[in-house]
């Protein structure tokens, strides 16, 4: 009898810790710079990220917390002053923690990063970044050729695509050695943009590139005139 009162003061005290631990749980509030992201780089395919244990010091000092998403969507990277990896990181002192998402040219879409305390698994929290597909360009002239007799004119055509609805009202800027008619041009519900560009009097090999105005990304078409 003596034993089993021991036994039952010892698992009384044991429930009463896992309490204990329920009720000493910290808070957790992630920041992040922004929740949308481009899938390729000029400094749009990443957002910072800061996490902060609000509790306790025994409960927000060098707490591991654990990373989860598709790692063919994008990479997680802690700053260098806190532990960590691709898969988790570690908070200060403090209990602040900061580090970097970035994704990868394939991901679109939402993209969902949850973290999860290590300790206490009923802290967790999951981002949504909405991954933008930045479209792609393609130009193409009605023609492969062009009589140099300065006055014959040509279409010059521009196609976007794109995994998002993105493609629609976007300005292309165009430069080219020959007469263009029009230097700007928004593409139509297609993502279509076409212009026209005049014959010159100097047969040669001219171009024409368009660009896309929001993406910084280009694409150009040679002309024989002849």
């Amino acid at each position: 009898m003596k034993y089993l009162m021991l036994l039952l003061v010892v698992l009384l005290a044991l429930l009463t810790a896992c309490d204990n631990r329920d009720t000493d749980a910290p808070e957790m509030t992630i920041t992040v710079s922004t929740t949308e992201l481009y899938n390729e780089g000029n400094g749009q395919n990443y957002a910072d990220i800061l996490i902060d244990l609000d509790g306790d010091n025994a409960s927000t000092d060098s707490v591991r917390i654990n990373i989860e998403y598709d790692s063919a969507q994008g990479t997680f990277n802690p700053d260098s002053d806190y532990p960590g990896s691709a898969s988790f990181i570690r908070t200060n002192s403090q209990g602040i923690a900061a580090a970097t998402f970035t994704v990868k040219d394939s991901a679109f879409g939402d993209v969902p990063v949850t973290f999860t305390l290590d300790t206490y698994q009923s802290v967790n929290e999951t981002i949504h970044f909405n991954v933008i597909d930045i479209p792609e360009i393609e130009i193409t002239s009605a023609e492969d050729s062009l009589v140099a007799d300065g006055a014959t004119m040509m279409d010059v055509y521009v196609q976007l695509t794109s995994n998002s609805e993105n493609i629609e009202g976007l300005w292309i800027d165009f430069t080219s050695d020959l007469i263009t008619s029009a230097d700007s041009i928004q593409t139509d519900t297609e993502g279509r943009a076409t212009i026209q560009v005049q014959a010159p009097e100097d047969a040669a090999v001219y171009y024409v590139t368009g660009r896309i105005r929001d993406f910084d990304k280009l694409a150009t078409v040679y002309i024989r005139c002849y």
